[in-house]
């Protein structure tokens, strides 16, 4: 089951398979569809479906399909959706699945900014024969709140539409809407992280990357490359013993090439991994000179007070069909220490 789809509470059914194994023909495809409900076949970058009349049966071959059975099967629009959701959706990563949102919020604790809730508030101590043994105190977390937003949209396919057996109208707008959700969903991700890192000072200051991409075998040391910001990011995590280890990181297109510019296509994904970064997300809405490391699914929570929830109806008035998506994510950064910002590194 897929982890992305997870968090929007709307998973896949495991029916690819059976439903294009060699052989399916259309009759087929048209039964289980509708004996199952499972969901479309991923459509970004497929061919124009064949226009057909009349309109049933319905055909199914690949990403080639009849703009009818949209019509009449619209939850297939939302099932497709998230299918092209999955492909570039990296906020499963960062933050765990969550709680269920109860009352239009959910409740949770930071860790105390002062000391570490890696240990006890006090060593343990001596104790003489027959004495009692002292009570032992624990530091308890800063009480936070976070709260949904309803995200969504909505697209129209007219009765001319329909008739005309036009499915490349329903297929750009499933594409679009699934890089939307995508943006909007990583948008969203990214500032509740920004915010946590801006009020925490959760910072260590780089050096220009670019510059490193620059110097030559005489003036190149181990000291002056991207591969020391790491290991120092990971040092200030160390120090601050909260028993966390950096392994993912966040970072910019141009910040990207820069790496692959110093380490060579082939080599940038071991380097990286020799100092334990493992999984890596290229972003162009992550800042340039900034790069985001933190621990995998450390980080936060996502919940959603509502799952990925699609609707559709008739409008007699305009001879019609809506389809409308919407999902209420909240994001929630529940331990700041898992996280950290490098900057400086243009």
């Amino acid at each position: 089951m897929n982890k992305a789809l997870d968090r929007f509470r709307d998973p896949l059914t495991a029916r690819w398979e059976e439903l294009f194994s060699a052989g399916a023909n259309a009759r087929d495809v048209e039964r289980m569809l509708s004996r199952h409900g499972g969901p479309m076949p991923r459509m970004a970058g497929g061919a124009d479906a064949p226009v057909t009349f009349p309109l049933d049966p319905v055909t199914v071959s690949g990403t080639e399909i009849t703009l009818d059975m949209y019509v009449n099967s619209p939850t297939v629009i939302t099932r497709a959706i998230a299918e092209l959701s999955q492909l570039r959706l990296y906020a499963h990563k960062v933050f765990s699945p969550g709680p269920g949102v109860e009352g239009g919020a959910i409740l949770f604790e930071r860790p105390n900014p002062l000391l570490t809730d890696l240990f006890a508030r006090r060593r343990t101590q001596e104790v003489a024969p027959g004495a009692q043994f002292p009570v032992q105190e624990f530091l308890r977390g800063v009480p936070m709140v976070a709260k949904p937003r309803k995200i969504g949209e909505r697209f129209q396919v007219t009765k001319e539409e329909k008739k005309r057996n036009n499915p490349q109208i329903v297929l750009n707008a499933i594409t679009q809407s699934g890089n939307t959700l995508v943006r909007d969903i990583e948008i969203m991700a990214l500032g509740e992280l920004n915010a946590v890192i801006a009020a925490e000072s959760r910072t260590v200051a780089g050096q220009s990357w670019t510059t490193a991409a620059e110097r030559t075998l005489t003036t190149k040391s181990a000291s002056n490359q991207p591969l020391a910001d790491l290991i120092n990011a990971q040092v200030v995590i160390d120090l601050e013993e909260r028993g966390h280890v950096l392994n993912a990181a966040i970072v910019n297109p141009l910040d990207w090439a820069m790496l692959v510019a110093i380490y060579g296509a082939s080599n940038v994904a071991s380097v990286l991994a020799s100092a334990g970064f493992t999984d890596y997300t290229i972003s162009p809405r992550q800042l340039r000179g900034k790069v985001k490391l933190y621990e995998l699914g450390q980080v936060g929570v996502w919940s959603n007070e509502f799952p990925l929830d699609q609707s559709s109806w008739e409008e007699k008035e305009t001879e019609s069909w809506w389809y409308q998506w919407s999902v209420s994510p909240t994001f929630a950064v529940t331990d700041q220490y898992t996280l950290i910002e490098l900057t400086g590194v243009t």
